[in-house]
């Protein structure tokens, strides 16, 4: 088949196209593959500081800049319940040493109330 000079221009522009699309696509599927190699052979990054430093996994104490890890903080919360408990208990002594120091009868009515009170003031007064 005989061309003209025509259509041989309108081939070479489109083979040169075509070319130039095929470089393109062969240099960017080796950049793909030249990274993913790289990626593969390189050794795993160190995020021990990274962790330390965000304070990855780690609980912040309500009210202060101090950062415990679970465990500690676990053990941070028995102590502090262990103490609530004592602190309670004490409390409690106390109160109840508090009534039975007072256990004295209120009277209840006005006529206990009344003699109650001459009571009182007849041992406060005595005769001279």
């Amino acid at each position: 088949m005989k061309l003209g000079r025509r259509q041989k221009r309108i081939l070479k522009r489109k083979l040169k196209r075509i070319a130039g699309d095929v470089v393109a696509v062969i240099v960017g599927a080796g950049m793909f593959v030249g990274l993913f190699v790289a990626w593969a052979n390189e050794p795993m990054p160190d995020w021990s500081e990274y962790i330390e430093e965000n304070h990855i996994g780690m609980v912040q104490v309500e009210g202060s800049d101090t950062w415990l890890t679970q465990e500690e903080y676990e053990q941070m919360c028995k102590e502090r319940d262990a103490y609530k408990a004592a602190e309670q208990a004490e409390e409690q002594s106390y109160y109840n040493a508090i009534l039975q120091s007072t256990e004295t009868p209120v009277p209840t009515t006005t006529a206990a109330i009344i003699c109650d009170a001459v009571s009182t003031i007849s041992t406060t007064i005595q005769p001279a």
